[in-house]
């Protein structure tokens, strides 16, 4: 998340016990800040659409680093 500019496009996702679906996309309003209660961090962002229908996310083709 560190590496988001304001304005880049994200994909917004579900997660849950059953499956993760990105369900829409989402512009970056705010660049990472520290997020004290949580001790991680944030960023703010705000809705762009919304997808017609979810899009599984296969944990096993998900690449993470």
């Amino acid at each position: 998340m560190k590496a988001v500019k304001f304005n880049d496009l994200c994909f917004y996702y579900h997660s849950s016990a059953k499956s993760r679906r990105i369900v829409g996309v989402v512009e970056v309003v705010c660049k990472w800040y520290k997020d004290d209660e949580s001790g991680g961090g944030c960023i703010d962002v705000k809705a762009v659409g919304e997808m017609r229908k979810g899009i599984d996310i296969n944990p096993k083709l998900t690449t993470y680093w």
